[in-house]
């Protein structure tokens, strides 16, 4: 009652719209046309304004605006939406070639709209063929399709996988498409689509001999690249993705213990484990007969849902009916497997008793891949197996225990678990094959049926196309613009995407030499990949935890092999004291653990897009500042080793002196100077901020960079001076001497060229800075209101990132005033400034021209590591030397006394993170 009596209260005090006025004005009713006064009451806002009436909040006007708005409200438009049968009833399945050309065409094209980031339901679920894949009748069109939602489905679930999800964030939610829904086999598909490709290319040719048409040959040899081209994307996911990522369905094992079975024999093994537990009470009673009929009763109800299951279509392939009855035979030969080992546990167990069993040798301590030490590889079989379920649901872990000498081979077979690993070689073939077919579609796709005005527009002109086909999968989210490319952007979209694939299978192998090979070619690439090429990059460098390319190597080796050659720590060292110190061994597998864990959060952001990749590195830099507290323990340990033994009578005297820590803090200036070069990349930085900007990238991380490879050179050669093999005169050691002397100039060499790299960036940062006060002074940059506290705060908020870093990275706006010079500079004639900055660029200019030079003598014998090196290396060169010149060329124009010209700081497309000086009219 007294809920009533408040429901009661609270109508009362509801005012009556019909007697109510608002503003002096008569209430308005649903018949009211109110749109002239509404425009009269817009005429007088101004922006950033709403016209709005007491009880009438944001979040209704919000509404108001969704209604009817096509891409707001998924419901306009939504009463007649395209189905397969109405395409039908259009014409779909009429042998019309150039429609089916353009279909195929742009079914691709939507496919490059949804990896550049648009969702499913606005793109290929547009295409009511692939959603309807199952109810298709006519040959090419459900090959094609069953083909495109495999791929869709395999890309779709390596991303997830690889975890790029922030890519495309609304899109990679559990799709009710993929839920529950079964696909032809991967290899049945391709065959089928191969098949379909013979078929078309035999009918164009018959009809090219019959009337003598060239047309006809070119379409139908262009349908059949487009089936290609599925073809070839699926072969190469198979051979580069590991199939529980590839093909969660089918074509993939599971292992159950020590047993490796086909995914569509596993129901039949589910029926072998229901009677498990009889299987094993017999056997423990020895009583065979109760077995034996467990067995005849598991063999029987597979035949009787094979029945069953043939019952229902008589027409069902024989193939299908023998593989049911394998699986049941499998059943009885793993039921007879688990009866006799567990007779052998007991054997074994009595034979212990009388016995105890030694431990081999195959099972001592061995530090793990990345320490300092590795024993000799465990022989495979050797260890003991962890307990694991078999395939009845025993657990046989004791069985593998059995002496062989007890054991008949022909009654224990166990299946090799063979770990997957990408085959490169072979990617590589198909994707050179996948570039020739993109070339072919390239120069085809004008075959195909042209759009309205020639527009390709959205494909809803396309019988199988409607923009509300799958509106039910469209995220619900604020929509974003879709950017449907067109036929011709998607084929070149695709011929990119293939150099990209054939980069991966050709360089991906060569560039775990060491860390960072591994680090220069995944920067590279991920600049103009896509989400598909990243994800597939990431998957290909571990497709199993952290071993990478899943051979036996770990991410530890390559981060090994860099310390080793490049900065020589005494703990590496088979010759020094340390080496053999265990308190330092496990100081330096600490630091190795806590290394690789950093490394790998640094290697997987390169899979992410460039926001989330600055994200990612702010933790890549934490991670390694807080190494230079493993690495500082480490060398005090050494330190101390070193003088206890005698090696030394003061710790500078080591020729390794602080080699771990420099390591880390050349990294950590590594991946700071990445972080920026993101920020220019988004364009997050306006030129009245280059001044603290460029001051940051030359005077503080380029020349710490700079005495770090010069503290690496010094380490090299101090090292070679005092090892025994420098100075031995002994016949039998002059080939090991040379080949040392040999790689020893080759590390210099790629060393002095990046020192000279280095100084160059130095150079142009300070020529830019000094130019960008010459801007700002003649008014043509303009600064913000706030004074010296505005730009205090901005100059914090850009070097945020470092601030737990200490010194000499955590830089503060005193520091920077009083080493830059800023306010000198701003008193200063601008005259001199600008003769100041060209010569500066004039320097950098210089030893650019060195290096290429450095670079062209020792080109076949100076690098050590990966040919993607020396390309890097040579494109870094030309982009700063362009820059150089560039300005060098500018700042000598208006050393001439130019006037009345406009000048404006510009980027290089391909290389935006310095800038150069245009001047125009």
């Amino acid at each position: 009652m007294s809920d009533e009596k408040e429901a009661k209260s609270e109508k009362k005090e509801v005012p009556d719209p019909e007697k109510t006025v608002f503003g002096g004005r008569k209430p308005l009713t649903v018949s009211n046309d109110v749109s002239a006064e509404f425009f009269e009451l817009c005429s007088g806002l101004e922006v950033g304004e709403l016209v709005t009436v007491p009880m009438f909040q944001l979040s209704d006007v919000m509404s108001a605006i969704e209604l009817l708005e096509p891409k707001m409200d998924v419901g306009v438009n939504s009463h007649s939406i395209k189905t397969l049968q109405s395409a039908i009833q259009q014409g779909l399945y009429e042998e019309d070639m150039p429609m089916q050309l353009a279909i195929m065409d742009a079914t691709i094209a939507m496919l490059v709209a949804w990896l550049e980031g648009s969702s499913l339901g606005t793109t290929l679920w547009t295409n009511v063929m692939l959603t309807n894949v199952h109810s298709m009748d006519h040959p090419m069109f459900y090959s094609f399709s069953a083909g495109m939602n495999l791929l869709v489905r395999n890309i779709y679930s390596l991303i997830n996988n690889v975890g790029n999800l922030e890519e495309l964030p609304e899109d990679f939610n559990p799709q009710s498409h993929f839920m529950g829904t079964k696909y032809t086999p991967r290899d049945e598909i391709i065959n089928l689509m191969r098949n379909q490709m013979e078929c078309i290319r035999s009918a164009g040719e018959f009809w090219n001999n019959k009337t003598g048409s060239l047309r006809v040959l070119q379409i139908s040899s262009a349908v059949a690249s487009r089936l290609d081209f599925i073809a070839i994307l699926l072969e190469i996911m198979a051979v580069l993705v590991p199939p529980e990522i590839e093909d969660p369905n089918y074509a993939h094992k599971i292992h159950l213990g020590n047993t490796v079975i086909d995914e569509k024999d596993y129901e039949a093994f589910v029926e072998g484990g229901q009677v498990g537990k009889t299987v094993e009470k017999a056997a423990k009673n020895k009583d065979k007969t109760e077995a034996a009929e467990t067995v005849q009763q598991v063999k029987t109800k597979v035949e009787k849902n094979n029945k069953k299951g043939n019952g229902k279509k008589g027409n069902k392939k024989k193939d299908k009916k023998k593989g049911k009855q394998a699986g049941g035979e499998k059943v009885d030969k793993n039921v007879e497997e688990v009866i006799d080992s567990i007779h052998q546990d007991k054997l074994q167990q009595k034979k212990e008793q009388e016995k105890p069993k030694s431990s081999p040798k195959s099972l001592e301590k061995k530090i793990q891949p990345g320490g300092k030490k590795n024993d000799q590889n465990k022989e495979e079989g050797e260890e003991k197996p962890k307990e694991s379920p078999c395939c009845s649901g025993l657990y046989c872990d004791e069985a593998n225990d059995v002496d062989e000498e007890e054991i008949d081979d022909e009654d224990y077979e166990y299946e090799e678990i063979i770990q997957f690993t990408p085959d490169f070689a072979k990617a590589g073939m198909l994707a050179q094959k996948f570039i020739k077919c993109c070339e072919h579609i390239e120069h085809t796709y004008h075959l195909g049926r042209r759009g309205p005005d020639d527009l390709d527009l959205d494909y809803t002109w396309l019988m199988p196309f409607d923009a509300k086909a799958c509106v039910r999968l469209i995220p619900a989210c604020f929509p974003r613009n879709v950017k449907i490319p067109t036929r011709k952007e998607a084929v070149r979209w695709w011929r990119n995407c293939a150099q990209r694939i054939l980069d991966i299978s050709h360089c991906t192998p060569n560039s775990v030499k060491d860390v960072y090979s591994m680090f220069y070619f995944a920067q590279m690439f991920t600049f103009n990949s896509c989400v598909f090429t990243k994800s597939l990059l990431q998957v290909c460098m571990f497709p199993v935890d952290n071993h990478l390319l899943g051979k036996s190597m770990t991410i530890g080796e390559p981060i090994e092999v860099a310390l080793k050659t490049g900065f020589i720590p005494q703990v590496l060292v088979k010759d020094s004291p340390v080496y053999n110190d265990q308190i330092a061994c496990n100081l330096y597998d600490t630091f190795m653990n806590n290394m690789m864990k950093c490394i790998i959060t640094s290697y997987s952001s390169f899979g992410c897009n460039l926001t989330r990749q600055r994200d990612r590195l702010e933790m890549a830099i934490e991670e390694l500042a807080q190494l230079q507290f493993h690495a500082g323990k480490l060398e005090t340990r050494t330190d101390e080793v070193m003088l206890a033994s005698n090696m030394i009578d003061e710790k500078q005297q080591n020729v390794s002196f602080h080699s771990v820590a420099t390591f880390v803090f050349h990294n950590l200036l590594a991946i700071i100077h990445y972080y920026f070069e993101l920020g220019f990349y988004m364009d997050l930085y306006v030129p009245y901020e280059f001044p603290y900007m460029f001051w940051f990238l030359g005077d503080v991380d380029a020349r710490w960079m700079l005495t770090t490879l010069e503290r690496s050179q010094e380490i090299q050669i101090n090292y070679w001076k005092g090892c025994s093999l420098s100075t031995s005169v002994n016949p039998r050691h002059q080939k090991e001497k040379q080949q040392k002397e040999e790689q020893l100039k080759k590390r210099l060499a790629g060393l002095q060229c990046s020192i000279m790299n280095q100084f160059a960036m130095t150079m142009i940062s300070k020529g830019i800075i000094k130019m960008s006060v010459v801007l700002v002074r003649k008014g043509m940059v303009k600064i913000p209101e706030g004074g010296e506290e505005a730009e205090r705060l901005r100059f914090e908020r850009r070097f945020e990132c470092l601030q737990n870093l200490g010194p000499p990275l955590t830089v503060t706006y005193e520091q920077y005033k009083l080493t830059s010079g800023i306010d000198a500079l701003y008193e200063e004639d601008i005259s001199l400034l600008i003769s100041s900055a060209c010569d500066h660029f004039a320097s950098a200019k210089a030893q650019l021209e060195k290096m290429d030079i450095a670079i062209e003598q020792n080109r076949d014998t100076m690098f050590v590591d990966t040919v993607w090196s020396v390309k890097r290396l040579l494109n870094n060169f030309s982009n700063l030397h362009r820059i150089a010149k560039a300005n060098l060329v500018a700042t000598n124009l208006l050393k001439l006394g130019l006037k009345d010209r406009k000048m404006e700081w510009g980027f290089y497309e391909d290389y935006p993170i310095y800038p150069y000086l245009k001047i125009s009219n």
